[in-house]
């Protein structure tokens, strides 16, 4: 997510490439008010998974079977 490498909780991880990366940190994405994540597909599921577990986007735009899937996760 914007060139981050982050873990299935959303959080970011210590990767060399992270720290390379030129792009919002996840803090300040976190105070933006409207964040819109734009993913889908099941290439994308994790990712997408793991960015609504860190709370970074307040609204989703995905396709059918990948919000079917979200909303049977636990």
């Amino acid at each position: 997510m914007l060139g981050h490498f982050m873990d299935e909780d959303g959080e970011l991880i210590d990767h060399p490439l992270n720290r390379r990366t030129v792009a919002i940190t996840f803090e300040d994405l976190r105070k933006i008010r409207r964040v819109v994540l734009v993913s889908g597909g099941t290439k994308k599921f994790h990712v997408t998974r793991a960015a609504l577990r860190g709370r970074y986007p307040s609204v989703l735009v995905t396709d059918e079977d990948t919000a079917r899937r979200l909303c049977d996760e636990p």
